[in-house]
């Protein structure tokens, strides 16, 4: 819909007979020298921690962010500079200490103001929209930068990712260069698109691994994270120090299962919504696996990194690498009591029809994820070598969880509690 945008395009798009994935010259992209054999061996670093006394926290309003920074408050001694939206900054502090309300109720009566240092400002903007006073304040006393902020929608016109993701990006990594600061970058594990699959068979996708542009083009989301790696990249060759951590499927906290206060803008979540309100998934589906990263893991993983010195000039997967199935969830939530059918192709076309027909389920959380024969399709999967990030979190003594019926009970109990599912 965003690339053709007109009534007369979509229809021109519908009526042609070009049918399935274009093919498109793909090409490797492999930051360092032999990328391939260094990365997958661990032999020879000696993991040192540093710590850093004053942070400047991008995108700390976010769900990630916010969590990185309550794991930066209470297992650091960092200050922690925020740059948040606001008219005023007054209500940019209200923003952010609602959101840390709501998040760890009871945690932050008050916000700590002698940790937590809030500058009404947006990235999008030359030097943050800052006045040069408060812009000088943060060039002296920073000496670090975490970059969290992005526009996380997976669907919206181009335009907005490429002033946030990318172009907010450039100002942040610019800023970070200039005053000779390390940067450590959130991305995303969508780079290792399912696409790929469609166009090249039997390859790895390593941590420094990226390819052309047009292997993200079909994602307007992935491809403006695609185009932010590839600034950082730039800059990394004329000496910029940073790191890049690219985050899998973010769910709710691992110790109660908390979400984001906009469930309902999340993917994932409203797939889970659909198929719990119809009871059933096609049994193609049972043997694609994916990951349930836990925001709060996810966070302790990224600032656990962020505070060694090797993890400069390096990429890392951070996501949960035990990896669950369609059908081990089913079984998960069979245990809990949640019983969800798995249907022969010709039984799940009928029931989706006749949903559709009737209306009375909101089919919209899967609506993107149905093939033309109204079957599931959650794409193929993508051969992800992540051992060197899996072994440098070992070290940190660091190691994801296996996802059992008690994290899923919390997920849906949370579920529950905001009225996401009944």
């Amino acid at each position: 819909i965003y690339i053709y945008n007109t009534i007369r395009a979509l229809s021109e798009k519908i009526m042609s007979t070009e049918t399935g994935v274009s093919p498109v010259n793909l090409e490797k992209i492999s930051r360092g020298s032999e990328t391939e054999k260094t990365d997958k061996s661990l032999t020879g670093i000696h993991i040192e921690k540093t710590s850093y006394n004053n942070i400047l926290l991008l995108g700390a309003t976010g769900f990630l962010g916010i969590h990185i920074l309550d794991y930066l408050l209470n297992l650091t001694n960092s200050g922690i500079f925020c740059i948040v939206r606001g008219e005023t900054l007054i209500r940019a502090k209200d923003r952010l200490r609602k959101l840390l309300s709501y998040y760890f109720p009871g945690r932050y009566a008050d916000m700590p103001e002698n940790r937590v240092f809030v500058l009404k400002g947006d990235i999008t903007e030359k030097n943050f929209g800052l006045s040069d006073n408060k812009h000088q304040h943060i060039v002296k006393n920073i000496d670090a930068v975490i970059h969290t902020a992005a526009l996380v929608k997976y669907y919206a016109d181009y335009s907005e990712f490429e002033r946030v993701n990318v172009s907010g990006t450039r100002n942040i990594t610019e800023f970070a260069f200039a005053n000779n600061l390390p940067l450590f970058y959130v991305s995303t594990m969508g780079l290792a698109t399912h696409y790929l699959t469609a166009q090249k068979q039997n390859f790895t996708f390593l941590e420094n691994d990226l390819y052309n542009s047009e292997a993200y083009e079909h994602n307007l989301y992935i491809k403006s994270k695609y185009e932010a790696e590839k600034l950082i990249n730039q800059f990394i060759t004329q000496g910029l120090q940073a790191a890049v951590f690219r985050v899998g499927n973010l769910t709710g906290r691992y110790s109660d299962g908390h979400f984001q206060i906009n469930i309902q803008e999340n993917h994932f979540y409203n797939v889970l919504r659909t198929i719990l309100s119809i009871g059933a998934v096609s049994g193609n589906v049972l043997d694609t696996e994916f990951d349930l990263t836990p925001v709060d893991l996810c966070s302790k993983a990224i600032v656990e990194t962020a505070f060694t010195k090797d993890c400069l000039g390096r990429n890392f997967h951070i996501y949960n690498h035990n990896t669950i199935s369609v059908d081990r969830l089913l079984n998960l939530l069979d245990s809990v009591n949640i019983h969800i059918k798995s249907l022969k192709k010709d039984e799940f076309q009928a029931l989706i029809r006749e949903l559709s027909m009737k209306g009375s389920v909101n089919l919209g959380g899967i609506a993107n994820d149905l093939d033309d024969e109204y079957q599931l399709d959650f794409g193929g999967s993508v051969n992800v070598d992540s051992r060197f990030s899996v072994g440098y979190l070992k070290k940190l003594g660091f190691y994801w969880p296996v996802i059992d019926e008690e994290y899923i009970q919390k997920l849906i109990k949370y579920m529950k509690t905001v009225k996401f599912i009944v």
